[in-house]
């Protein structure tokens, strides 16, 4: 009499559920983790504009008006990279200057001489104003076309 012997092995539809189960378990992983990561550079972005405005105040309260960009003082109306700030602010008003999160291409703008108004500015001619901005990867637009580029979040005085 023969005797076979039978193993116990997954068969290949039982393998090939698994693989699709990790691999749905996977990709949920990646697009919460990106997720995530946007949140985390957009909240960057958002406190280190709130820490330039206090370095502003400060500054207008010393001097009677919001900086210009560089070093050129003779006009009201002027708008920059918020680096551009550097000469006048650093290192009596911020330590230094941020810039925007590692893998960012869009920088921080700012303009003397215009109010924020709602998600734009409006320009006033005026020392007493200046509006800050910058884009936000987890909000959407409407978004303003301030300083040729797409800007989704502001700060400044109204």
């Amino acid at each position: 009499m023969t005797t076979t012997r039978r193993t116990h092995a997954f068969t290949i539809v039982e393998l090939l559920i698994v693989i699709v189960v990790i691999a749905i378990l996977a990709a949920i992983s990646i697009v919460a983790y990106n997720g995530i990561q946007q949140r985390a550079r957009d909240s960057e972005r958002q406190t280190e504009l709130r820490i330039v405005e206090k370095a502003l105040e400060l500054y207008k309260i010393d001097n009677n008006e919001y900086p210009s960009c560089g070093s050129d003082n003779s006009t009201a109306v002027s708008s920059c990279n918020v680096s551009s700030l550097a000469l006048k602010l650093v290192p009596t008003y911020i330590a230094s200057i941020p810039s925007a999160p590692s893998g960012s291409s869009v920088p921080y703008w700012y303009a003397r001489g215009w109010k924020k108004s709602g998600i734009s500015h409006t320009r006033t001619d005026s020392y007493q104003d200046y509006s800050m901005g910058t884009y936000l990867e987890t909000v959407g637009c409407p978004c303003s076309g301030a300083w040729g580029t797409q800007i989704n979040y502001m700060l400044g005085n109204q």
